[in-house]
């Protein structure tokens, strides 16, 4: 391809090709050749200071283009460092952590082994003596009140699982108190035994199902506001079917209410009336209320002949 030619000088050259047609003056065609020669000499060096003008400004752009990618990569390249770094300063402090965790454990560990040596100890002491003649309450009673024998709520679950002549609610609630409040110890011996054994004669299949249904009722947020109850209840509020029914049984078993003869027929005075006499009703305490089913249990147990 050639050079692009502008107007002007597709013009300028064809006013000269247009002299040399015309004229008959020698010199006036010699000056006309010359001048076109000399027109096209120019064009020509303008054309290729242009092209050269070009090229230096597309290098100037490409190198401009590069330094800023090389820039990225630098900023880039720095990130990941101040990352890394930021990284191994984690992981030493990590590590020191796990260095200091474990020393404790070990000294925890250390100090668990001598306790249950003493512990070891202190039982065949008590098994030995209740299998002596001379066993005496009282001076069982003074050993064990000594002041480095170490008394707790674990350590009496360890004896209580082992009694068989417990009912199925005291073992109920045992297993619940067992996965409730020593987690981490309800997979270890004897409790993961104890717990399993209960969840099979209660036929349930997870751990949470070891507690009643109103037990986890009683703690819900809802149980402690009987007016909103009665309201779902007697479905002055939009409850499904089964909201509802355990509205009504919340009510009953919480705060002795059974009256729901309210309802969106009711006037304005007979709810609010209604609304006092719950709001102004205390809540029965968890133990009332398994005293309640309890007594309900036996009540409805067929006697024997």
């Amino acid at each position: 391809m050639g050079r692009k030619v502008s107007e002007n000088e597709r013009a300028a050259t064809e006013a000269f090709h247009g002299i040399l047609k015309v004229t008959k003056n020698e010199k006036v065609k010699m000056q006309a050749a010359q001048l076109l020669l000399e027109n096209e000499t120019s064009n020509k060096e303008r054309a290729v200071a242009r092209q050269r003008q070009q090229l230096t400004n597309a290098r100037k752009k490409e190198a401009a283009n590069l330094r800023a990618q090389v820039d990225s990569l630098q900023e880039e390249l720095q990130a990941a460092n101040n990352k890394i770094t930021a990284l191994k300063a984690d992981n030493e402090k990590e590590v020191d952590t796990l260095k200091q965790t474990i020393g404790k454990l070990g000294i925890q560990l250390s100090e668990a082994q001598v306790a249950g040596g003493k512990a070891k100890e202190q039982l065949s002491d008590i098994a030995s003596y209740l299998a002596c003649p001379e066993y005496e309450p009282k001076v069982l009673c003074a050993y064990l009140a000594q002041p480095d024998t170490i008394q707790s709520r674990f350590a009496a679950l360890r004896i209580m699982v082992s009694d068989d002549s417990l009912s199925q609610d005291q073992r109920r609630k045992l297993a619940v108190e067992i996965t409730q409040n020593h987690k981490q110890s309800r997979h270890q011996e004897p409790f993961q035994r104890f717990v399993d054994t209960v969840k099979k004669e209660l036929g349930v299949a997870t751990d949470q199902d070891l507690e009643p249904e109103y037990a986890r009722w009683y703690r819900s947020k809802e149980s402690d506001d009987p007016v909103r109850l009665l309201k779902l209840a007697t479905v002055l509020e939009s409850a499904s079917f089964e909201e509802q029914g355990r509205a009504r049984q919340m009510l009953a078993l919480f705060y002795g209410w059974t009256d729901l003869d309210l309802s969106i027929r009711s006037s304005y005075l007979e709810r609010e009336q209604a609304f006092e006499c719950v709001r102004a009703l205390k809540k029965r305490s968890l133990k009332e209320v398994e005293n309640i089913k309890q007594a309900a249990t036996q009540r409805d147990r067929p006697r024997d002949e």
